[in-house]
């Protein structure tokens, strides 16, 4: 995972912090050494505050985000799928949590546990597939 800077050198984005927060979470809770769950947990917490607050910005990720009509939830949760499938690190890191190359794709069961408060309800598939157009 590229951490908090993009590419660029700059900033990554808040969806991609958030995708690394809660991928390191999950990683982090399956160590024996490392920080603890409630270090994970004030990760977690505090990427969350971050995409919510960029959620207001206008940005191609937002676009998509309000083009679908998602809940903050529902962006969580698509920004964690979209980030897993930009960057194969990640899809490798999620493999390694599964102990299984073939598994490399965060899958809802996982995301509820590794993701404490998150409604179990994602996006009605209407919704997901006009994410890309536009209202």
């Amino acid at each position: 995972m590229r951490g908090p800077k993009d590419r660029e050198g700059g900033a990554a984005p808040a969806w991609l912090q958030l995708a690394d927060a809660v991928i390191g979470r999950l990683a982090g809770t399956r160590m024996e050494s490392g920080p603890g769950e409630e270090e994970l947990d004030r990760n977690v917490a505090a990427a969350r505050e971050a995409f919510a607050a960029e959620l207001e910005e206008p940005t191609p990720f937002t676009a998509l985000i309000h083009n679908a009509g998602l809940a903050v939830d529902e962006a969580e949760v698509l920004a964690v799928a979209a980030a897993v499938e930009a960057d194969p690190s990640r899809e490798r890191l999620i493999a390694a949590v599964y102990g299984d190359a073939t598994l490399r794709r965060l899958t809802l069961h996982t995301w509820r546990r590794c993701s404490p408060g998150v409604t179990s309800e994602c996006a009605p598939p209407a919704q997901t597939a006009r994410c890309a157009a536009p209202p």
